[in-house]
């Protein structure tokens, strides 16, 4: 099955490895995409390879630094199960960009998590 949906890419974040050895307090969280309780936050991206360097927090309480692919985001599918009166159902719940998140320090960002 091919995918039509597609996220916005972090145009704006800087280039892979162009904050590797800056003080991680400073490094720009640039971008956030969520699902469910699940969130990945852009501080570098390659726009050829489509990969992103950044900060993901997947189970509450357990996040960590790494590289994602936007391709793997966009075919992301959590299945919510859901009961309406008697019946028992389920829908495909799909990776969101932020629309309304502005840039700030991954560091403050990790704060405020959990």
């Amino acid at each position: 099955m091919t995918s039509t949906y597609t996220l916005r890419r972090p145009i704006k974040a800087p280039e892979l490895y162009t904050t590797e050895y800056q003080d991680k307090t400073c490094v720009l969280a640039y971008e956030h995409y969520f699902v469910g309780s699940a969130d990945w936050f852009v501080l570098e991206y390659d726009p050829i390879k489509d990969i992103c360097f950044g900060f993901a927090r997947i189970i509450k309480g357990c996040g960590e630094y790494g590289y994602f692919s936007m391709k793997e985001l966009e075919s992301l599918r959590i299945k919510t199960p859901i009961v309406i009166g008697d019946i028992k159902t389920s829908f495909h719940a799909l990776v969101e960009h932020d629309k309304y998140w502005n840039p700030k320090p991954i560091s403050e960002v990790i704060g405020l998590l959990d």
